[in-house]
């Protein structure tokens, strides 16, 4: 019974069978070649996909900013090999890394812009500067012309992680005293040794001069104090001499006074006489 109703259903039913094993032949074919062409499973999402990249803190822009200090052009007047140098500084924070510099040439006697004509001719390293350092960048020199030094700024400065910022010194030129201004220089330096010479000679001459003019002024000074000082007056000594007395001028009783000495005299004298004449 069973297997007549089946007989029965496959018969009405077999064109409905074999349409559903093409079906799932052709499922199964796509499923198949699909793991052999790719080999990961690809599928449609509505979020979109973003790179980001995590950096260190080395490489964070850390606030430095450099430059050249002095302007203008530097002329050295030296043959070469002579070495050159520029002073760099840093005029923001503490630098955290290295920078690159570079150095341009162009010939003395071409156009003189080495930032624009010149030739790269060597590359170093600026070593972190501390905030308000500089440093000293040399170069020795091998010809005359003109040089020029370039530093880059690091990595980050005006918030620009791709392009690097530029900053130029000033002009160095390199060049010979040519034979005429080393003459003219020698003959300089020799006037110059010449007139310091002849004014020492004026001030070892012009001294003894003032030496004299000195002693004379302070003998005039000397001679005019004496004068205005008041002469000591001389106290004179003299003798007071008694005016001789004339014999007119002799008073009575001088005269009365001279007669009894006369007549004891005279009385003595014949005294003695008669002593004698008595003997």
């Amino acid at each position: 019974m069973r297997s007549s109703r089946l007989r029965k259903f496959g018969k009405k039913n077999k064109g409905f069978l074999i349409i559903l094993q093409l079906a799932a032949i052709y499922y199964v074919s796509i499923i198949s070649l699909s793991y052999l062409t790719n080999g990961t499973l690809a599928y449609y999402s509505d979020t979109s996909q973003t790179n980001t990249r995590i950096t260190t803190a080395s490489d964070w822009y850390d606030g430095s900013d450099l430059i050249f200090p002095n302007r203008g052009t530097q002329v050295v007047h030296s043959c070469p090999p002579e070495e050159i140098g520029v002073v760099v500084k840093n005029d923001g924070l503490d630098m955290s890394k290295a920078t690159e510099y570079e150095i341009y040439y162009t010939e003395l006697y071409e156009n003189g812009n080495p930032l624009k004509h010149g030739d790269r001719i060597f590359s170093g390293w600026i070593e972190p500067i501390p905030k308000g350092g500089t440093v000293l960048l040399t170069y020795q020199a091998e010809s005359e012309g003109w040089y020029v030094f370039k530093a880059l700024q690091r990595p980050g400065f005006e918030k620009d992680y791709i392009n690097r910022k530029e900053v130029w010194s000033e002009k160095v030129k390199v060049q010979c005293k040519k034979q005429k201004d080393i003459k003219g220089a020698a003959e300089e330096e020799e006037n110059e040794i010449d007139k310091s010479l002849e004014e020492k000679e004026e001030i070892v001459e012009e001294q003894p001069n003032e030496d004299i003019k000195n002693e004379e002024e302070e003998n005039k000074e000397e001679k005019m104090d004496e004068e205005l000082e008041p002469e000591p007056e001389k106290e004179e000594k003299s003798e007071e001499i008694p005016p001789e007395e004339s014999d007119d001028e002799k008073t009575e009783e001088e005269i009365s006074s001279d007669q009894p000495k006369n007549q004891s005299i005279d009385e003595e004298k014949e005294h003695e006489g008669d002593e004698s004449s008595e003997g």
